[in-house]
């Protein structure tokens, strides 16, 4: 067979498809309000107040959500702020977790050697993250990121001859 930049036909196919859904997935992200109540009640709004879109006057937190807002990890409300100011779209805000959900299924097609693709459709086939995929929903992003550092530790464990399993037990302090 004839390959493509060095690449086999099934590997152009597998980028293909998986460039294909993580575009379609990005665009549905960038053009579609989350109307869910969680969303308009605090994700969009620690976004803005973090980052200054809104000031603690405009949206004053009550006692309740304040705990929230104090607890909630602070990088994604940043990161989603800092889109939404530099593009001027409030859906700007989704774009975080789907970029969480394909540099999950990056890393670990390239860490485990499976096809693209295959684990964004898998991913995208359990209902939880079907739904949450294109929202601004803080917990895929921390689980995908979760996700990915406990496959690499469990491969480390499992697959000791990979460079990454050898680099892992490197970086350990000495006793």
């Amino acid at each position: 067979m004839k390959r493509l930049f060095g690449l086999k036909p099934l590997t152009i196919l597998d980028l293909a498809a998986f460039c294909a859904m993580a575009g379609l997935l990005f665009a549905k992200a960038w053009i579609d309000m989350d109307y869910n109540w969680d969303s308009l009640a605090y994700h969009v709004p620690f976004a803005a107040l973090r980052t200054g879109l809104v000031s603690p006057d405009q949206y004053i937190l009550p006692p309740s959500l304040q705990a929230v807002f104090d607890g909630f990890p602070v990088v994604q409300d940043y990161l989603k702020g800092w889109l939404w100011k530099l593009s001027g779209n409030v859906n700007a805000v989704n774009l975080p977790t789907v970029a969480a959900l394909v540099g999950m299924c990056v890393a670990l097609a390239a860490m485990l050697r499976l096809p693209f693709s295959l684990l964004l459709f898998a991913a995208m086939a359990i209902p939880v993250i079907h739904v949450a995929a294109v929202k601004n929903y803080v917990d895929l992003i921390s689980n995908a990121a979760f996700a990915t550092a406990l496959v690499f530790i469990l491969d480390s464990f499992m697959n000791t001859q990979r460079v990454h399993g050898q680099t892992c037990w490197w970086s350990l302090p000495a006793p």
